[in-house]
């Protein structure tokens, strides 16, 4: 392709995924300390400290996931391959592949690399589909009709 420089898109975050993914790990957090205080007395110095080790480490764990996911994330463009990086997880697409756009309210089916309820649903190679949410849809969407003109857009 000639575009040289990728063009990168940030991803539409719902207020939803804000709660799903920080606010109620940090309740559930709370009610595993205050459990755990309840029965501090109970407990050998040994079980708290493990027991406190443990919260501390699936915390931290699960808020590094969700920071990832959620502040991490972004859509690339590069020489005809659309890069989908999600936390941990990283998609590459070739452009070349992709059949369809269709606007979408978060299908049930395919892979979601999304923090939005409204996207695009992505068709490519031999049916595969994959829900997308970039901030700006109708400038992703000229960019990849701009790299491939014979892609379908279904509003």
């Amino acid at each position: 392709m000639d575009n040289t420089t990728p063009e990168k898109f940030e991803l539409k975050k719902d207020f939803w995924f804000f709660i799903l993914l920080i606010l109620i790990p940090a309740v559930l957090g709370l009610v595993s300390i205050i459990s755990l205080c309840w029965n501090f007395g109970a407990m050998t110095s040994n079980e708290k400290m493990v027991a406190v080790f443990a919260i501390c480490l699936v915390l931290a764990v699960f808020y590094f996931l969700s920071y990832l996911s959620y502040y991490r994330s972004y859509y690339e463009l590069d020489k005809g391959v659309l890069i989908c990086q999600f936390g941990l997880y990283k998609y590459k697409i070739d452009v070349d592949t992709i059949n369809y756009l269709v606007k979408a309210n978060y299908p049930t089916a395919g892979r979601r690399p999304g923090l939005s309820f409204s996207g695009i649903k992505l068709n490519y190679d031999m049916g595969y589909s994959i829900y997308l949410t970039p901030q700006n849809e109708a400038k992703f969407v000229d960019e990849l009709i701009r790299q491939k003109p014979k892609i379908k857009y279904m509003e």
